[in-house]
């Protein structure tokens, strides 16, 4: 038995390698997936850890320390067959985990309980705005990185309240950052803040009446500029209202309100010339099994359109590849355990409907990004209720669904922020934990964020 299984062992690979360069292949139902890189080299990726064994010719492969006889999945070869081309070398969980001997080479900056991050251009600069939530009782500033020399340096420092969300937006010309204070060390019924670029700094333009402001999304609906904001607790309850605000030509004045259980993001998309905003809902005050809601504009006001099952959603991301748009739900926490499904859903012409499941850990953010024309989802896996110290998760598109990528050490990353200079790809990770003040930037190599 044991040489039957050597023989359709190494058959199946010679076949595989000689059919393509990627190919998808399973043992007891998980994937796993061969290839060649440039050099004629065979990389073989184990479905659940094991050994990898890499040279040339030498096909054969022991994995979790046994001899394994893999089955092929013709219809998902078929299927990625016409991908083959595309994917020039293998971006797996493994060659990320090797790739630098466990050395840690990301650069790194300051931030205090970091949550969010947003990156904009201004007359050819490159900025990093983020908030500072600050730690236990105490509260910090937020903070405006500028990208100087290779490195982020200090541009600006933005009192705050302990600072959640930000959004940062262009209208009329002029450059803007709206920034979400959740509370002060006492009340979450706290203003929050818009502020205007002058030409050197961001200066205060107005004050807004917020309780327990989480989250914040800008966008347009026919030629109006809108603000929504995501109210999440207003001392006694998650029952709040949230709204959305227009901007009137001198201010963002309140334009409909909202009831919300929670609410801790909006997005917004428009689909075949129809907008649409999401709220994403964690708790209403009993269970962290809530619905998110998906209203429709209607010409004059938003109204209700399809609820979205969730579980203490903390980040909403829409993207669209091949012109089908895509909505990513982190699903941060069920009533017992961190470790939960995040959900991605398509829109099928009429709704979102669900898409794929992702395995995730106290998730608080997903970030979409394109490079060299293919699609990643970076999952950023914040604190499993026991530690820190997390691998979050690169996802790669792979022209049917998304597949892990690669694995990034993380501690406390509690939001992505996916940027470009000089055609060089980088990925920000904001840290929110007690013990650490340093959130990182990993650098693209081609195949792994170092």
């Amino acid at each position: 038995t044991t040489t039957t299984m050597k023989c359709v062992w190494v058959q199946l690979l010679v076949m595989l390698w000689v059919q393509s360069s990627v190919r998808l292949i399973s043992v007891d139902g998980h994937r796993g997936y061969i290839g060649t890189d440039e050099q004629n080299n065979l990389y073989i990726e184990p479905p659940v850890g094991g050994t990898v064994m890499v040279g040339n010719h030498d096909l054969l492969a022991v994995i979790s320390g046994q001899q394994a006889a893999f089955s092929t999945q013709a219809s998902q070869l078929e299927q990625l067959a016409a991908q083959a081309s595309r994917q020039k070398s293998l971006t797996s969980a493994f060659q990320c985990r090797a790739r630098d001997n466990g050395v840690d080479t990301a650069m790194q900056f300051v931030t205090s309980g970091s949550r969010d991050a947003e990156h904009f251009v201004i007359d050819g600069a490159l900025y990093l705005a983020v908030t500072n939530y600050g730690k236990g009782t105490s509260r910090a500033d937020s903070v405006v990185f500028k990208w100087v020399g290779g490195e982020f340096v200090v541009a600006q420092l933005i009192p705050t309240k302990g600072a959640w969300d930000l959004e940062h937006f262009v209208m009329e010309g002029s450059h803007f950052l709206a920034i979400a204070n959740l509370y002060d060390g006492s009340s979450h019924k706290i203003d929050s803040e818009v502020f205007r670029w002058n030409g050197s700094l961001f200066v205060s333009l107005q004050l807004v009446p917020t309780v327990g402001a989480f989250g914040l999304k800008h966008f347009v609906v026919d030629g109006g500029h809108y603000l929504a904001i995501a109210n999440t607790f207003d001392d006694t309850s998650r029952n709040t209202n949230s709204e959305v605000r227009k901007w009137d030509g001198s201010k963002f004045a309140h334009f409909q309100t909202f009831q919300t259980h929670g609410a801790a993001a909006w997005e917004h998309v428009e689909i075949d010339s129809v907008h649409y905003i999401i709220v994403a809902n964690s708790d209403d005050d009993s269970s962290r099994h809530v619905l998110s809601e998906v209203f429709k504009w209607n010409g004059t006001a938003f109204v209700s359109e399809q609820f979205i099952p969730t579980t203490d959603a903390r980040d909403l991301e829409v993207f669209r590849i091949d012109g089908i748009a895509y909505l990513a739900v982190a699903n941060s926490k069920n009533d017992t355990s961190r470790y939960v499904h995040s959900e991605i859903f398509r829109w099928d012409g009429f709704k979102f409907v669900s898409f794929q499941l992702i395995p995730t850990i106290g998730i608080r953010d997903w970030e979409h990004f394109i490079i060299s024309d293919q699609h990643f989802l970076a999952a950023a896996n914040w604190f499993d209720g026991d530690t820190y110290e997390l691998n979050s998760e690169i996802l790669r598109w792979n022209g049917i669904k998304f597949e892990s990528a690669a694995l990034i050490p993380t501690n406390g990353t509690h939001s992505f922020e996916h940027f470009s200079i000089d055609n060089i790809h980088y990925l920000a990770a904001l840290t929110d934990q007690p013990s650490s003040d340093v959130s990182k930037v990993f650098t693209w190599n081609g195949v792994c964020f170092l």
